[in-house]
């Protein structure tokens, strides 16, 4: 044990530079992993308090009475109505287009769906007030005693806020599906009494939604095909199950990708620990040949000694360890209270895993054994007789480029000596050359990052989406409207629209969803295949965003039931057609043709799309009959604010990647170094310089660098490729193409890596003893 301390010393800036990265892996993994866990944990204890409803379900109207009949039916626990509507909200700047959704609050203590208190009283019989959500308190700095104007059928109705509160329902707030990123500034939710709502909105003794708890043990989608027949008479729109529901499946989707980055990253690091480990112990074992020899002569087994040299691994391994899991432990404590705050969680659980620290232990003790024992495989051969003596060198042979007099004569000797020793020692070189492709990989990752969300937001909302603006009616209007619009803004292109709400099945899958009807031939939809072809639209055939096809397991030419929730409308079948490139979200397309014959009536439509320089959402402020403007220059503002987290971390994994190419190049140029001492010394009494001497290194390192470089351009594609095929979901799809600048930029990144690595390392050379070198004949 002592040696093998005496061997950790004497090498102790390689040992550093593998604690580093082995302490990196493992709080990449434990900060992840317990992030997942504990936020998973917080969501859950959450859902409970408050009681997350497990069908909700959307209505015209039904009576107050009728829920008695609907409670009583099988698997059923709980079931509360309420009233939900969107409205404007007046605001000081009336260019400003804000729009609220108006839940009401039972006067009786709520039981589904609770609000959970931040600041102040939650509302209940008040008339006169309102609670507000948190997220959209915070974006619009509303306090307590401040005033909310929601306009509410032609109405100014002034309300206090007398608190402000938690939903489980809106954890991840979110319009619809066609505005995935929160804009708490635009869009909120405020919660009123019962009463007031029902008198201001029409719904005396009747509600609009139907919140649901099931029994334990029971099938949401049962439940749901029974309520779909029992409510059909009241006007039912659509029955979400809790995984349909916005907020929720978007939280599934976050902790899916936190457990995604769990497995990447820490895989990366511990390749490369596993890597260095492997060079180092090469070189030792080369170094201790003698002493191996000594030590079998004396009775020592192989096992004994190979266990020896495993000891260093592990033994490094578990310093890595203890630093991975200190720091990994704070970093998840960071990062769950982040992700808490901008997910607007209100509960905190914060939990040590001991099982996180136990998988992370056997996780290295595993990498670190396997590249223990490559690295110290050589021991087993080396018999005592034979390691008395130097290895003798091995035989040399003339290169390929020294038969061509022509080429090899022009040579400086300087650079003979860089070619001579890159085919000398091959191995290490190839790993050299393996850790530069990796961490060009990792760098080339984060940095496309950034080009990846900026295409797919231009892509999405400049060319797919090429409005302006989208106007949604309050109900169903004629062709008419279209002319109405025109008279009222000056308008460059218009195209009707019908988005209606359908549920479709495919075996036992089923999903609802917003199909969207327009020209067949629009000029303000450009719809795309997955391949970038256009997408020509056909009547009679439904298209499905290219994610949810693949989450439902539908094929082109598939028949699927669509479920229509209009009164008096039958459900029916329809055959899907082409996969819709769709980043953002998730919906159905079909013509105006298909749409007015099989889910409404001819010469209706629910709203217009349309391309305009004037402002439209303040020239529809006060237009009759309109629900809400969306603007597509809001929706660039939002991803702007978006984009600072982007940002963040884009940086965060660019260091991640300078850690690995600095650790790979900083100890293959040690080794190199101590290695070739008597050479290096016999040069310095030829005449060279320190400084050529260490422009020699340069070099070879940057003749390797290339090649790495080379290497992982594919690598970094294939990398590219496979992380966003592993992240896409039936909600958003990430574009696996490259930036024009990203590979230029990336390898700037890695030279400046190589570069710091490489600077790192004249120190040893400048304070080696060339001298001392000379006398031992050793070395």
């Amino acid at each position: 044990m002592r040696r093998l301390f005496r061997m950790i010393i004497s090498i102790k800036g390689q040992v550093i530079s593998i604690v580093v990265v082995m302490a990196l892996a493992l709080m990449s993994f434990i900060s992840t992993h317990m992030t997942a866990e504990n936020l998973q944990n917080s969501i859950d204890l959450y859902y409970q308090e408050t009681n997350l409803a497990d069908l909700q379900v959307e209505l015209t109207r039904i009576p107050s009475s009728a829920i008695y009949d609907v409670v009583r039916l099988p698997e059923i626990k709980e079931v509360q109505g309420r009233i939900s509507v969107e409205v404007p909200l007046i605001v000081e700047d009336p260019d400003e287009n804000v729009r609220v959704r108006l839940v009401s609050v039972p006067e009786a203590e709520q039981s589904i769906n609770a609000l959970f208190p931040i600041e102040g009283k939650m509302i209940q019989r008040e008339s006169d007030a309102a609670t507000v959500l948190e997220q959209f308190a915070t974006g619009r700095d509303i306090k307590l005693g401040h005033r909310v104007r929601p306009y509410i059928n032609g109405r100014e109705v002034p309300l206090e806020v007398i608190g402000i509160a938690g939903q489980p329902e809106f954890v991840y707030l979110m319009e619809d599906e066609q505005n995935l990123l929160p804009d708490p500034e635009k869009f909120g939710v405020i919660f009123v009494a019962e009463a007031m709502l029902a008198g201001m909105a029409g719904y005396q003794d009747s509600y609009n939604e139907l919140l649901i708890t099931l029994v334990p043990g029971a099938q949401a989608s049962d439940v749901a095909d029974l309520l779909e027949d029992e409510l059909d008479r009241y006007g039912l729109r659509r029955v979400l199950q809790r995984e349909d529901m916005l907020s929720y499946s978007m939280m599934e989707e976050e902790l899916n990708q936190v457990r995604a980055m769990s497995r990447v990253l820490p895989t990366l690091f511990m390749l490369v620990a596993a890597l260095i480990i492997y060079i180092v112990l090469s070189r030792t074992v080369k170094n201790d040949r003698m002493s191996i020899g000594i030590m079998k002569a004396l009775g020592y087994s192989d096992t004994q000694i190979l266990m020896h040299y495993v000891q260093f691994s592990i033994l490094v391994g578990i310093g890595g360890s203890i630093l991975g899991i200190i720091g990994g432990t704070w970093v998840s404590d960071l990062f769950t209270q982040i992700y808490i705050e901008f997910m607007n969680i209100p509960m905190l659980e914060m939990r040590i895993l001991p099982e996180s620290y136990l998988l992370a232990l056997v996780i290295t003790v595993i990498f670190c054994v396997l590249a223990g024992v490559a690295g110290a495989y050589r021991t087993l051969s080396i018999q005592p007789a034979d390691a008395m003596r130097p290895e003798p060198p091995t035989d040399g042979h003339r290169l390929l480029i020294e038969k061509i007099p022509f080429f090899w004569n022009r040579i400086a000797f300087s650079w003979k000596i860089v070619i001579r020793n890159l085919f000398r020692n091959k191995r290490r070189y190839a790993v050299l050359a393996l850790g530069i492709t990796l961490t060009f990989g990792v760098t080339m990752v984060a940095i496309n990052m950034g080009s990846v969300w900026q295409k797919l937001f231009d892509e999405q909302y400049g060319e797919i989406y090429a409005m302006d603006y989208i106007i949604d009616f309050d109900g169903m209007k004629s062709h008419q409207t279209l002319r109405e619009i025109q008279q009222m803004a000056d308008v460059t292109m218009i195209e009707a629209r019908i988005e209606m709400p359908l549920e479709i099945r495919h075996h036992r899958e089923r999903k609802s969803l917003s199909v969207i009807g327009i020209p067949r031939e629009s000029q303000l939809y450009q719809l795309k295949k997955p391949s970038g072809e256009p997408l020509i639209m056909q009547d009679g055939l439904l298209y499905l965003t290219a994610g949810l096809k693949k989450s439902m397991g539908i094929q082109k030419g598939d028949q699927v039931l669509a479920r229509n929730f209009l009164p008096d409308k039958d459900d029916f079948w329809i055959e899907v057609g082409d996969p819709v490139l769709q980043y953002l979200g998730f919906n159905g397309y079909a013509t105006l043709t298909t749409m007015e014959e099989k889910v409404i009536e001819a010469d209706h439509i629910s709203g217009v799309s349309l391309k305009s320089e004037e402002d439209i959402s303040r020239i529809m402020d006060d237009a009759e009959h309109i629900r809400q403007v969306q603007s597509v220059g809001q929706m660039r503002e939002m991803f702007e604010e978006f984009s600072e987290l982007i940002v963040v971390t884009i940086g965060i994994l660019v260091i991640l990647g300078g850690v690995i190419g600095f650790a790979i190049v900083y100890n293959i140029t040690l080794i190199s170094i101590n290695e070739r001492m008597m050479e290096f010394s016999s040069l310095r009494v030829l005449g060279f310089h320190r400084r050529e001497i260490f422009r020699m290194i340069t070099r070879e390192n940057t003749l390797v660098s290339f090649l790495g470089i080379l290497l992982g351009i594919p690598f970094g594609k294939c990398l590219i490729k496979w992380m966003m095929k592993a992240i896409a979901t039936e909600v958003y799809t990430m574009p696996a193409e490259i930036g024009r600048m990203v590979i230029p930029q990336t390898i700037a990144a890695v030279i400046s890596f190589v570069a710091i690595a490489q600077l790192s390392t004249f120190i040893k050379i400048r304070n080696l003893n060339f001298m001392e070198a000379l006398k031992n004949r050793v070395t």
